[in-house]
């Protein structure tokens, strides 16, 4: 799990899944979006990537 992007109030994690045959066919990728609300992130949105983008610098 790492940043991908990171902005004042947003940012997207990327968590990396380990391959199991107990869950073929599942994504490689989960990107979550976060939002900074009041001071807690809260996860906003989800999309599945078949590849990992780069860590944020």
């Amino acid at each position: 799990m790492y940043a991908s992007t990171i902005a004042s109030d947003t940012a997207e994690v990327a968590v990396v899944w380990f391959e199991d045959a107990a869950f073929e066919g599942w994504p490689a990728v989960t990107v979550f979006t976060v939002s900074n609300d009041g001071g807690r992130w809260v996860v906003v949105d989800a999309r599945e990537e078949t590849v990992a983008p780069e860590p944020a610098r």
